[in-house]
């Protein structure tokens, strides 16, 4: 994009506030988040500055976004809603719960629902046989395999979900039945929080009836 003005601020140019040079045509090029239009200088595309990462907005020079232990940063907006741990999410799982039964889709195992780190999530992604999961990052994962997850717990230092510390556990898997665990991603937002749960939730109903769903390049084959 571009515009026929020198100033960042007055262009509303919200990560640097800053002049940018002018391009060899004479005018001055700038980008925009294709939802949430925020402007940027294309040179903040190459030079490290934070996403958020969940609405992918940049941090700009004036706010500083929210460190999670496993190197992700979230802005103050997604942190207002952000699910930290398990027990966070229980009424929005009941939710989710409800949902599926009003729809004759009633989830009839006990399936354990685990918070974990990125870390966590890929090591289990890479140790499950048939897992079924999204590039270009994984942020939710049905489990059939038995493994070991280190799982995250928040602990507080004081009001508010900036004074909250995550310490991590070892949580054991059984397979007591096709599904072992539901694994999210910590920290996002309520709303994609529950998204990806009813997402994970579905793969889960579709493995306890006895589908199996097989990935290849091209397109999902569906084996009952």
């Amino acid at each position: 994009m571009f515009a026929s003005t020198f100033c960042c601020w007055a262009f509303q140019i919200y990560v640097s506030f800053q002049q940018i040079p002018t391009n060899p045509a004479g005018l001055i090029e700038y980008r925009a988040h294709p939802f949430w239009i925020q402007k940027y200088c294309p040179f903040h595309e190459h030079d490290n500055t934070p996403r958020c990462c969940s609405c992918e907005r940049m941090e700009p020079r004036d706010t500083r976004y929210v460190s999670l232990n496993d190197g992700r940063r979230l802005c103050l907006e997604c942190l207002d809603t952000a699910v930290m741990d398990t027990y966070e999410c229980q009424p929005l799982y009941l939710d989710i719960q409800e949902f599926y039964e009003g729809l004759n889709m009633k989830v009839e195992q006990q399936v354990p629902l685990l918070w974990v780190e990125r870390q966590a999530l890929n090591e289990a992604r890479e140790g499950e046989k048939n897992g079924h999961y999204h590039m270009p990052e994984t942020r939710g994962l049905c489990l059939s395999e038995e493994q070991t997850i280190s799982t995250v717990r928040q602990t507080r230092n004081g009001a508010g979900k900036r004074n909250v510390n995550m310490v991590t556990e070892p949580f054991k898997l059984s397979r007591r039945c096709e599904v072992t665990a539901i694994l999210i991603l910590y920290g996002l937002p309520r709303l994609l929080t529950g998204s990806i749960l009813a997402h994970e939730m579905m793969h889960a109903w579709l493995r306890l009836k006895g589908t199996s769903i097989f990935h290849d390049t091209c397109h999902v084959k569906w084996a009952l």
